[in-house]
């Protein structure tokens, strides 16, 4: 088995948006395929029902939908990354996934 890959997409690197760094989009090309890599900011708001996993809810109501669709499309629980804006004293959290696309 190969090593696996890092790769680190600095905070210049993401297109804002909607210029409130809520929603960032970026492209990414893995062997040849573009893909649409986007990060949605999320709020870790506790656990969930009766106690169970922890889970996150979009900064901004409208991209509610979008985690929405994530867990419906992966039965899996999200993790988040952080970025820090050199403005910004606070790390703020995302959840990042990807779509290919054909040109």
């Amino acid at each position: 088995m190969s090593e696996a890959m890092s790769v680190s997409v600095p905070p210049e690197a993401w297109n804002d948006v909607r210029g409130d760094r809520r929603r960032l989009q970026t492209t990414l090309w893995i062997n040849g395929v573009g893909h649409h890599l986007e990060a949605v900011e999320i709020h870790d708001v506790g656990a969930g029902p009766e106690n169970g996993p922890r889970f996150m809810k979009a900064a901004a109501p409208e991209d509610d939908d979008v985690l929405d669709a994530l867990d419906g499309l992966y039965s899996t629980r999200w993790s988040s990354i952080a970025l820090a804006w050199p403005e910004e004293r606070t790390l703020r959290s995302y959840v990042v996934y990807a779509v290919p696309f054909a040109e």
